[in-house]
């Protein structure tokens, strides 16, 4: 074996070509795929339609619009400026924590100052409706329809600026202001028995994953989101299990004889879930001021061996080393996540984003899209281009734990309120 790669590399050195060079080669073949996917993803997403269903249709179309951000529209695309449009309007009255979440990240990543305002109560609903172990579940307080009017009054306000090509920067705001516009805001809230109940429950990791992203979104804009995220870490630190990875649940699964597979929804160990971990992690300690170096850190360590193993050994019911059914896409999208966060070239023995890039263009389908468990809402395409773009809702805190240890933060790019949770 040996024998065979020392005549090939002096195979290659007499051919006239290096090592480097046939690796750089290798590298402009596959960006060169990698940006025909985007591109054919791109078409497909732009010609893309949602269904009608009201409480998935905000988080379905707040996530394409992100994805046609991160993959090189602008906010004056036509099909862009379409979904910012209907995203203003359905999120006055939303209460799910997917669609909450998404229209948050898409609008701060739109760059509008005329949706502060909105931005600002989808941020207040998932501060009220995270559970009492540091997580969400599906649903979150709404507001009155006092408040709902007056949310109306102002996006029609500022859809006829917009109208009259004023431009509406975000700047910073006041501190004093945006406080009183908060309790105001948490006044509003219709506390029903079934919200009463979900923040009474532990919450699943999946919806927290989403719920997390956006909360460490809305701290770029001046609120108030330290005890949230500390209690997100704190979550995440209290529930690793044994092997290093988490589950869809914070429940640890009873002990099985070895083979024996639970049949529990929720029980069994979830790389997706894994990867929410790890990031949560990093959240929680992107915002102290003297933050463990988590290469060091016995959860975060354990974490990673465990993708790692994954990753070496394959995932799911078809073997391989980038594999898990139907939910595929969103394992590579939360592996994407975390990845880019912390700043890692491999996990285990991979390299993450060359296999995952393969993966997914030899998945794409011939009309662009590519299809799995959330295929109606354009869901696995979204997930396959933002992991093929490698964005990263939290540039800044790459920043600050940069290959994994923490280096001096910078200062963020908008004031922060005082960190008092209305709560």
């Amino acid at each position: 074996m040996r024998m065979t790669i020392l005549i090939v590399f002096v195979a290659m050195l007499l051919g006239g070509v290096s090592v480097p060079e046939r690796a750089i080669a290798q590298d402009a073949e596959l960006q060169k795929k990698i940006n025909g996917a985007i591109d054919r993803g791109v078409h497909y997403l732009k010609e893309f339609a949602v269904g009608q269903r009201e409480e998935r249709r905000l988080g379905a179309i707040a996530l394409i619009g992100w994805t046609l951000l991160e993959s090189g529209c602008t906010a004056q695309d036509a099909k862009v400026k379409q979904i910012a449009d209907e995203v203003r309007h359905l999120a006055i009255g939303a209460r799910y924590t997917y669609s909450l979440s998404l229209a948050v990240i898409f609008l701060d990543k739109l760059g509008d100052g005329g949706d502060l305002p909105i931005l600002d109560t989808l941020t207040l609903r998932l501060l009220a409706g995270q559970t009492k172990t540091g997580g969400w579940t599906y649903h979150c307080p709404s507001p009155n329809e006092q408040e709902q009017q007056r949310l109306r009054q102002v996006v029609a306000d500022m859809k006829a600026k917009r109208d009259k090509g004023e431009k509406l920067p975000v700047v910073e705001r006041d501190l004093k202001e945006l406080n009183k516009d908060w309790q105001r805001h948490w006044q509003s809230f219709i506390v029903t028995p079934q919200v009463a109940l979900d923040t009474a429950l532990e919450g699943d990791n999946s919806n927290t994953q989403f719920a997390m992203m956006a909360v460490w979104v809305a701290r770029r804009h001046g609120l108030p989101v330290q005890q949230a995220l500390t209690a997100v870490e704190k979550r995440f630190r209290d529930t690793q299990r044994d092997g290093g990875e988490w589950g869809y649940t914070t429940a640890r699964p009873p002990p099985v004889p070895p083979g024996v597979k639970l049949n529990l929804p929720g029980q069994d160990s979830d790389p997706s879930m894994s990867c929410a971990g790890l990031l949560g992690l990093a959240l929680g300690q992107g915002l102290k001021n003297q933050a463990k170096d988590l290469a060091k850190d016995p959860v975060a360590k354990k974490g990673l061996a465990y993708l790692g193993k994954q990753l070496d050994e394959g995932v799911g019911p078809n073997a391989g080393p980038i594999k898990l059914g139907g939910n595929i896409y969103y394992y590579l999208f939360s592996m994407e996540r975390m990845a880019v966060v912390y700043d890692l070239k491999k996990i285990g023995k991979n390299d993450w984003y060359v296999e995952g890039a393969k993966y997914l263009i030899g998945a794409q389908g011939v009309n662009g899209g590519w299809s799995g468990k959330y295929t109606e809402y354009g869901s696995d395409t979204c997930f396959a281009l933002l992991f093929l773009k490698r964005a990263n809702v939290a540039e800044d805190l790459t920043e600050i734990l940069t290959g994994i240890v923490r280096k001096k933060a910078p200062d963020p790019p908008r004031k922060k309120i005082d960190d008092k949770n209305p709560k």
